[in-house]
């Protein structure tokens, strides 16, 4: 089994003097509260919080970029033409890229999706 963990998370409006994080629950204080984990295709994870760190237990994982999703909806909607700036601290047990978007309610990607690397050392 290996695991995914993620540090506090933020999604803040680039140009606000007085930025507010938008993300619930982002430094994982109550615990998954505000948090999906959404496994597809017959695969296996689990989603706990331990000391402020969320990890993404995988038993067993697909080759789908799509198939262990943590996901957020957010509490207010995200307005055109500001820029946001998301932010978080990540790693893994075993070397491993992860995709991180931000999507509307139909599943479209706002901006850009990015591939990112997760390692031990992070």
């Amino acid at each position: 089994m290996s695991s995914l963990r993620l540090l506090p998370l933020l999604l803040l409006a680039a140009h606000a003097a007085s930025a507010e994080n938008l993300v619930r629950n982002g430094d994982f204080a109550s615990g998954v509260e505000h948090w999906q984990l959404r496994v597809a295709g017959g695969h296996q994870a689990t989603f706990v919080v331990n000391e402020g760190e969320a990890s993404v237990l995988v038993v067993e994982g697909g080759a789908s970029r799509r198939t262990i999703n943590l996901e957020q909806v957010l509490a207010v909607p995200l307005r055109q033409g500001v820029t946001y700036i998301v932010s978080f601290d990540l790693r893994a047990d075993t070397p491993r890229a992860i995709d991180a978007a931000v999507r509307d309610r139909s599943g479209n990607i706002l901006g850009a999706a990015y591939r990112l690397t997760a390692d031990p050392q992070r």
